[in-house]
């Protein structure tokens, strides 16, 4: 159960980056669309064109809001889940594994271990998370 939770985590925090990629290419997007110079008839169609790239970007700025709530919360609960491993080495891989979103490569270099250690502890620290039944509401 943990470990679906914190994997969870992970999955949200990626999914938030791909929103804010999205809310980039959207706002690249509009930046596109001319506008009429001074003189210039007005379109309706670029009058539509303005307000659909309004309106998409206003979409995913609210999905952008929505996912960083939904992480926010959901690392909030995983940091106190962590936080009851004992073992110092096994939370800190834990914690730059699910809060700090770190690859196993990253997170060996950064502690001075090799990835396959790296693993050790990690599933080491999952299993006495697991063990102790840590009970933390992890409802989403």
């Amino acid at each position: 159960m943990i470990r679906e939770f914190l994997k969870k985590v992970r999955s949200q925090e990626f999914i938030l980056r791909a929103y804010e990629e999205e809310l980039e290419r959207v706002r690249e997007d509009a930046a596109g669309i001319k506008s009429p110079s001074l003189g210039e008839r007005v379109q309706n169609g670029q009058k539509k064109d303005l307000s659909d790239a309004v309106e998409r970007i206003e979409t995913y700025e609210k999905k952008v809001r929505d996912a960083w709530g939904a992480l926010m919360e959901m690392k909030e609960k995983a940091e106190a889940v962590i936080a009851r491993e004992p073992d110092e080495k096994r939370r800190a891989v834990l914690y730059r594994r699910y809060i700090l979103c770190e690859s196993w490569e990253v997170i060996a270099g950064k502690m001075g271990f090799n990835v396959r250690h790296v693993y050790r502890l990690h599933d080491e620290g999952l299993a006495d998370l697991e063990n102790m039944a840590v009970n933390v509401s992890i409802h989403l």
